[in-house]
């Protein structure tokens, strides 16, 4: 399965929440996805200045730049990198607001592997075919 298009994936994960953070490297590095993990949005904006993502995996609460302050800029720096913003306090505020801004997904808090599976494998194969179509 490494071979399959979600495994070439280039994934930024941002939440201030460092065992989360411990917890996703770990499992995602052992499925064999190439994972880069910050523990704020601005350090997640400096990284995506410097290096291209293809989605970035996004707690909405933070401090100093929330998720959906991210979702705007990284969109402004890479407009085809797909954002997933993650929360355990989720309000139909924050998602009517996420969806404004071009959202790719929302995960409510707890979530489970296989969740993120599905939205990997459905961003790799677009991007798959994205590279086809240049």
């Amino acid at each position: 399965m490494a071979n399959s298009p979600e495994h070439d994936l280039n994934i930024l994960i941002i939440d201030d929440d460092r065992d989360l953070l411990d917890t996703l490297s770990i499992v995602l590095s052992s499925m064999d996805y190439q994972v880069t993990c910050v523990d704020s949005a601005v350090q997640g904006v400096t990284l995506m200045s410097a290096r291209r993502f293809d989605l970035a995996l996004v707690d909405l609460r933070m401090r100093r730049m929330d998720g959906n302050q991210f979702l705007k800029t990284a969109k402004l720096i890479n407009p085809d990198c797909r954002v997933v913003l993650m929360s355990a306090y989720a309000t139909a505020e924050a998602m009517v607001t996420a969806i404004r801004e071009n959202v790719y997904d929302y995960l409510l808090k707890p979530f489970k592997v296989a969740e993120l599976e599905k939205i990997f494998q459905r961003a790799g194969g677009e991007i798959a075919r994205e590279k086809k179509q240049e």
